[in-house]
């Protein structure tokens, strides 16, 4: 059996893209927690950067994670980003120790 998969995603929006990006990521809060193999999937803001935004993830195992970058509210998102995000997203791969 897989181990899960924890995802820690940073977003910059552009400078006035703010809401945009927020809202964007709010659209794939839902449906994505809706994919099998969703532990957790939740959206957050940077209290001191309000153009920073950081998605944490946990999946029930790697395939489930690509898949879930298969689906169309990913594809979507990635389509939209380049014209709204200030920068690539960050992306790291963790697992639990303890």
């Amino acid at each position: 059996m897989d181990e899960p998969v924890i995802v820690i995603s940073h977003i910059r929006a552009r400078q006035g893209y703010e809401a945009i990006v927020q809202d964007l990521l709010a659209k794939m809060v839902e449906p994505t927690q809706a994919e099998e193999g969703c532990i957790a999937f939740t959206l957050h803001q940077s209290r001191s950067d309000p153009r920073l935004f950081m998605l944490f993830q946990v999946w029930a195992s790697e395939e489930q994670l690509e898949r879930h970058g298969a689906t169309a509210h990913s594809a979507g998102f990635r389509r939209v980003a380049p014209t709204v995000l200030d920068g690539p997203i960050g992306r790291t791969l963790w697992k639990k120790v303890r």
